[in-house]
């Protein structure tokens, strides 16, 4: 990815973290603010000046019987081409200053992108899912369709708007991890199928196990509407699977050791079997 690339996915990281309800360590705060500085420093263009204009001039003046000094409009269309040229060299500067501001800000926030995650989104992730939990518990036994709501009690509506400004939150708050990541240019060496991007033991989940092959994704088990999604993924039900928000080295390192136990019980029940053909009198299978 170019730095202009990392800039794009930067961007919406820092301007969506009031909206997201998260925050961002200072260093990406102030290198981002240093860059966007740089972007506003003001440039003013020369006034004018109209060659054809002063040589008219001249023809007036003439005409006029006035006295005419050719010499003092020389020298102002020589400032107005010094004052060009300086205006054109000021640019390539600033363009320059730009373009190092963003890379300073790229770099530092590339440095920073699992920090970004572990210690700012995570934290927020989990502060919205305990919010969503009190939802829960006062919605419960009550509809999820805005028009059956409204003739319920205020506490009831409240706690339905509170639940869908937590589902944007989310929303903001997934889609930050996504652009940490691009920034950072991190990426699941082994977990591609995405089996730990939200529980950190998906094998918990009722209908799933890691022995059972190729996870399904997050939508074979959980609601489309995304407030019962959310309702459900923050569920006291669904503690054992440990939902959260990972880096990917923290996904990588759950995929290994998930497959690594796998592969253990695999290697255990060979060694069984081998020991079990080799009394029955069957050949023993070598490995």
């Amino acid at each position: 990815m170019s730095t202009r690339g990392q800039i794009s996915a930067l961007r919406p990281l820092v301007e969506s973290a009031a909206a997201g309800g998260y925050t961002l360590p200072a260093p990406v705060v102030d290198a981002w603010a240093t860059f966007e500085a740089v972007k506003a420093l003001p440039l003013p263009a020369p006034a004018p000046t109209d060659f054809e204009e002063f040589a008219a001039g001249i023809v007036a003046a003439v005409a006029d019987g006035k006295p005419v000094d050719v010499a003092k409009a020389g020298v102002k269309l020589h400032r107005f081409g010094d004052a060009q040229q300086a205006h054109a060299a000021g640019q390539r500067v600033l363009i320059e200053a730009v373009e190092q501001a963003g890379q300073a800000a790229a770099n530092v926030a590339a440095d920073c992108a699992d920090t970004i995650i572990v210690e700012h989104l995570a934290s927020a992730l989990e502060e919205i899912y305990g919010q969503a939990r009190e939802c829960g518990e006062t919605l419960a036994g009550h509809s999820l369709e805005a028009r059956l709501l409204l003739g319920a009690p205020p506490k009831i509506q409240d706690a339905y708007r509170d639940l869908d400004r937590l589902v944007a939150r989310q929303t903001l708050i997934w889609d930050a991890r996504k652009r940490a990541c691009s920034v950072g240019f991190r990426r699941p060496e082994h977990d591609h199928g995405g089996i730990f991007l939200h529980f950190e033991r998906p094998g918990e989940l009722s209908g799933w196990s890691h022995a059972a092959g190729r996870w399904p994704g997050l939508d074979a088990f959980a609601p489309a509407e995304p407030l019962a999604r959310l309702l459900w993924i923050s569920s006291p039900e669904l503690a054992a699977a440990k939902p959260w928000l990972p880096t990917c080295q923290q996904q990588d390192a759950r995929w290994v050791a998930e497959n690594a136990d796998f592969a253990e019980q695999q290697r255990a029940a060979g060694a069984l079997a081998d020991y079990t053909r080799a009394h029955l009198g069957a050949p023993m299978i070598i490995r």
